[in-house]
């Protein structure tokens, strides 16, 4: 049997490639729709967080709050969602040394 080291074992099982797209750079900035019961009517709308993988028991993703102008929310608590919005060139927790890709100050 001749191998061919071009196709993954996906490719070769379902015969076409396979769909990347809902995968996320870990690290990056997300801003994450705040949950009904917290959201109010005259204010932020959105947190900012950092994206932090993927829930194991359901389709949502896995964040930890580092901006919140919302009381009901508190920063640095993980929250999951699924209603978010991904800044994939953006790492709020980069050291501040690298300013260009900072945006908190």
């Amino acid at each position: 049997m001749k191998k061919n080291k071009d196709v993954t074992c996906y490719e070769a099982w379902k015969g076409r490639k396979p769909n990347v797209n809902f995968l996320n750079t870990w690290g990056c900035l997300a801003k994450v729709n705040i949950i009904a019961p917290k959201k109010r009517k005259l204010g932020p709308k959105t947190v900012d967080c950092v994206f932090l993988g993927y829930a194991q028991n359901n389709t949502a993703y896995i964040f930890l709050v580092v901006k919140s102008d919302s009381p009901d929310v508190s920063v640095y608590t993980i929250m999951e969602s699924r209603d978010a919005s991904f800044f994939e060139k953006v790492y709020p927790m980069r050291s501040a040394s690298n300013s260009e890709t900072q945006i908190y100050n």
